[in-house]
């Protein structure tokens, strides 16, 4: 490799600036094989670019290829980019037969598609409206992050990037999971440990140039998104108050089947359905970044393994003791029927509970795409989430058929030697039916006040009963 070869960081020929050493060899640029005038540049991910100082352009094709380098020289002679002024270059985009020019202004940060303006008055890109500037700046940054190893980047770069995602930050902070900004209080925390580590004038390290360059095209994107200096506070205010999202509105069940739908919820599912219709509704909500719904979906699954595995249990302990009932010798036919009910209720239970813990650990830590294709289909099967609550809810709804079986099949047992024989111990099984009468009212009284308890109006009742 000869002196030519390699830039002349003395007489500031080039603008990549990866070495201050001239004897050092920069693997991130080189004009060995090139043709004369070009300089090769690799972006830290592989790839590699190309720019001719004399032209001030810079191209993404191989211009190693003959063919590839006589339609680009072609195109500048009919459009002289090394007209532009001091500080601006251009990239050219598109393929033979279709270039055209992104200029590009380092001074501003700005970059505009080339039009019928001549190149030699591209000392000023035009208009300067909010609007134009924002998105002029978001493809300024979005170049540099694809073309960071001949640039050096101002201070003022980074000091723009971290005060964004301070604001950032704080956004975080005061809306929580309704935060809208680009980057979570996680990202930022991490963002700024990278930033603030920063010293110099200048930024000269390429991968300092991709991250900065990467945050202020996600900064400027978003501020064009949403209207950056549009508005005066009292502005924002109402307009946010008035916007409303989309909201996806599901196919309505036809009115008997709502009308079936609503049976099956509360009269043999116990009302159980509405618990998980709730706890869906609310881990599905979308509160303005994908990530947070990812969480909260998260959570929700977990705690539904965690209430599945509990229903498994008992309904393992259950089984069993029902199983222990079936066992007795001379158990009656009403004992029998009820116990084998309650027996298939837990095994029931116990089937769908497995299969549901499987599937939600399976399927929902595999991948965000089945996550949402999950929430997609819970939302526009026939019944809705109503629906799928249903089935959701079929471990504990089981049982509780299953204990309701078993109470049932133990107090036929119970009453059965009164039935059987008339000269039977009458006040021992009235003592153990009153047990049992106390023992379901007072389950009955708990489980009403804990249905209410989460409600607002439960104060006022209960404070009725004490009264």
């Amino acid at each position: 490799m000869t002196t030519e070869d390699v830039d002349d960081y003395k007489t500031g020929a080039s603008t990549a600036v990866n070495s201050t050493d001239d004897a050092y060899m920069s693997l991130t640029h080189t004009r060995i094989r090139t043709p004369s005038g070009w300089t090769k540049y690799i972006h830290p991910q592989s790839w590699a670019y190309f720019r001719n100082d004399e032209y001030k352009l810079v191209v993404d094709e191989d211009i190693r290829k003959p063919e590839i380098i006589v339609h680009i020289n072609d195109y500048y002679l009919a459009n002289p980019s090394s007209t532009l002024p001091d500080g601006i270059e251009a990239c050219l985009l598109g393929s033979a037969g279709a270039y055209f020019y992104l200029i590009v202004d380092h001074i501003q940060c700005v970059a505009e598609h080339a039009n019928d303006k001549r190149l030699r008055d591209w000392a000023d890109l035009g208009e300067r409206s909010l609007d134009n500037l924002l998105r002029r700046r978001r493809l300024y940054w979005n170049f540099i992050q694809g073309h960071p190893s001949h640039t050096v980047m101002p201070r003022r770069a980074l000091t723009e990037a971290i005060d964004s995602i301070r604001a950032y930050y704080f956004d975080n902070l005061t809306n929580g999971q309704r935060s809208t900004v680009p980057f979570s209080k996680v990202e930022c925390d991490d963002l700024l440990r990278h930033l603030e580590a920063h010293q110099g004038a200048t930024i000269r390290e390429t991968s300092m140039v991709i991250l900065i360059a990467w945050i202020l095209r996600e900064v400027y994107s978003y501020r064009h998104a949403e209207g950056y200096g549009k508005h005066t506070f009292n502005q924002f205010r109402t307009h946010q108050s008035a916007l409303n999202p989309p909201v996806y509105v599901p196919r309505r069940p036809s009115a008997v089947a709502r009308k079936f739908l609503s049976f099956l919820i509360n009269v043999p599912f116990f009302g159980i359905p509405q618990t998980y219709l709730e706890h869906i509704q609310h881990a599905s909500e979308f509160r303005g970044r994908l990530s947070s719904l990812q969480s909260s979906w998260r959570e929700y699954t977990e705690q539904l393994i965690r209430e599945y595995s509990d229903f498994i249990l008992i309904a393992t302990v259950l089984l069993s003791a029902t199983i222990g009932m079936l066992s007795v010798g001379d158990i009656a036919q009403v004992s029998r029927a009820c116990s084998i009910m309650a027996a298939f209720a837990a095994l029931g239970s116990i089937a769908t509970g497995v299969f549901f813990v499987w599937r939600h650990q399976r399927d929902t830590r595999v991948s965000t795409t089945r996550t949402f294709a999950y929430m997609n289909n819970a939302h526009r099967n026939f019944f809705g989430l109503p629906g799928h609550a249903l089935f959701l809810s079929l471990p504990p709804v089981l049982l509780a058929w299953s204990i309701i079986g078993f109470t049932v099949a133990i107090v036929a047992y119970t009453l059965q030697s009164v039935t059987a024989s008339p000269t039977s111990d009458v006040a021992s099984t009235s003592i153990a039916l009153a047990i049992f009468l106390l023992v379901l009212l007072g389950t009955t009284i708990a489980i009403y006040i804990f249905i209410r308890m989460w409600r607002w109006e439960s104060r006022t009742w209960t404070t009725q009963i004490v009264t």
